[in-house]
């Protein structure tokens, strides 16, 4: 329950004045497949604004059970980056944009045990982008993410640390206006 407080509050906080000069919105459906720690499945939300080359972005994303195999321990991690970014786009036709991107993520972390802390990383992007009609298209993205989790137990000085850098890859619904 808290992880979903934390997600709605996250991305309400992050898109409430986005959306007011957003092109559009999109949900997507999102694959992370981090450098240490198992894939994860995720779900997220993308405002974006531009102009004729030129975008800013800000998105969120959820994903739940990174998990992570140390000597005693597994650790379960729920993820959620938070994402502010620019990049350029080239259209392709009046339907088709391809896009390239960079930006800033503060990870939100949370661990089925002990603390972990939140932190701060970049992502790189590429994506393309069809309208299937007026108001509504589907997007297509990679992205490589750069983040490190740390990880301490209950009264323990010793961080476990592992690293968060990895693919992810996303499929969504865009919604124009």
């Amino acid at each position: 329950m808290k992880k979903s407080i934390v997600f709605v509050v996250s991305v309400l906080s992050l898109f409430g004045g986005t959306v007011l000069f957003a092109d559009g919105l999109s949900v997507f459906a999102s694959w992370w497949s981090p450098e240490e720690g198992d894939a994860s499945y995720g779900a997220g939300v993308q405002a974006r604004t531009s102009s004729d080359l030129l975008y800013v972005e800000a998105r969120g994303t959820y994903y739940e059970d990174i998990t992570q195999d140390f000597t005693l321990i597994d650790y379960e991690l729920s993820v959620i980056p938070l994402d502010v970014g620019l990049g350029l786009k080239l259209d392709l036709s009046e339907v088709s944009e391809l896009y390239a991107g960079l930006g800033g993520t503060y990870f939100v972390m949370d661990a089925n045990t002990g603390d972990s802390d939140d932190r701060i990383g970049y992502y790189l992007k590429a994506g393309c982008e069809v309208e299937l009609n007026e108001t509504v298209g589907v997007s297509f993205e990679a992205l490589w993410r750069d983040a490190e989790a740390r990880v301490t137990e209950d009264g323990d000085l010793e961080e476990n640390r592992f690293q968060l850098d990895g693919v992810a890859l996303s499929i969504g619904l865009v919604f124009l206006w």
